[in-house]
């Protein structure tokens, strides 16, 4: 009989650890290599794997094995090992893009007549203005123009990239919920904080994602009092949206937060959409001692889903660095 670990009763040595890193920004994924090992050898000819490059069109699949890339389209990008962890870095995609044409006076050869052209900087394209404002950001009630945000250029949503990441997590989630056999545990002595499952495809809730808060990310945040806003949160959702879309305005703002709802440690979480964010999924809430299970509410994308990751990934930045103080 196989003997399974339940984070929410019990502590699990480290599989994988989800991280943010601001600069890019980017969410870091780092991978026990015992866990790696385990992974099925013809993992890119999986059904769930040719389905989904079929469904979205994706050109490759990387197994990760071989010490490269990793996911649809090498969403993971492999960086420098970590110890005992191999390290990839997910950037997060620019989903909403400026439309671009080919510049008039080069006609895109890049070159004018005194060397390179001046009307495109040698780039050999120029951005398309907003049809609507005109290229002046505004429209006739001085209000920032809604068809192109503010932004003066025309624009266009590409959200393969998006969906390639999407897909990527999805898959790797899937595979580290069927590595919770006790005989496989990891050496690491430090616990498994989170446990995350998404899904992927296109349609209504096409982004959904939910997991468990394991014992010792649970009794962390029930550290904190009533009300507490977890910032780093916060922050790091606004930086992958801003990221994705270019703007966030000061309506969407107030769209972003992350809340030590009660004491006991209900978490709550919201980005754009509508009331779309994550919780608790039982009614009752956490239980003292315990880990518990969040869920999700209207995440209808590929863009929602990776800002609440990139806030899970913040989160656990925090937690790890103060139960590791602790």
């Amino acid at each position: 009989m196989i003997d399974y670990f339940f984070i929410e009763r019990e502590n699990m040595p480290c599989i994988y650890e989800l991280s943010f890193d601001a600069k890019t920004p980017a969410i870091i994924v780092r991978i026990h290599n015992e866990f790696m090992d385990r992974w099925p050898k013809l993992l890119g000819e999986a059904p769930v794997v040719v389905a989904l490059m079929q469904q979205f069109g994706f050109s490759a699949f990387k197994s990760g094995t071989d010490g490269g890339d990793f996911g649809f389209d090498s969403a993971f990008k492999r960086t420098v090992n970590e110890g005992d962890f191999a390290a990839f870095s997910v950037p997060i995609p620019i989903v909403q893009k400026v439309a671009e044409k080919v510049c008039p006076i080069c006609g895109g050869d890049k070159k004018g007549l005194f060397g390179t052209c001046t009307r495109c900087n040698g780039q050999g394209k120029l951005d398309e203005l907003c049809q609507e404002c005109g290229g002046t950001k505004k429209l006739d009630d001085e209000f920032a123009c809604v068809y192109c945000g503010g932004k003066g250029k025309k624009t266009y949503f590409d959200w393969k990239p998006a969906f390639a990441i999407s897909a990527s997590f999805t898959l790797f989630f899937e595979l580290a919920s069927f590595k919770m056999d006790k005989r496989e545990a990891t050496p690491c002595r430090f616990p498994q904080l989170i446990l995350v499952n998404t899904i992927t495809v296109r349609s209504s809730h096409g982004g959904s994602l939910d997991g468990i808060y394991s014992i010792p990310l649970a009794k962390w945040i029930a550290s904190f009092p009533e009300n507490t806003e977890i910032r780093e949160m916060t922050r790091a959702m606004v930086q992958a949206y801003q990221k994705m879309f270019g703007k966030v305005d000061k309506y969407q703002m107030h769209s972003f937060w992350a809340k030590v709802a009660h004491e006991d440690g209900w978490l709550n979480v919201s980005c754009p959409g509508n009331a779309c964010g994550l919780h608790p999924a039982d009614s009752w809430g956490p239980e003292q001692g315990a880990g518990y299970k969040f869920a999700c509410h209207n995440v209808d994308s590929p863009a929602q889903q990776l800002t609440l990751l990139a806030g899970l990934a913040a989160l656990c930045d925090k937690a790890k660095k103060e139960i590791n103080a602790c």
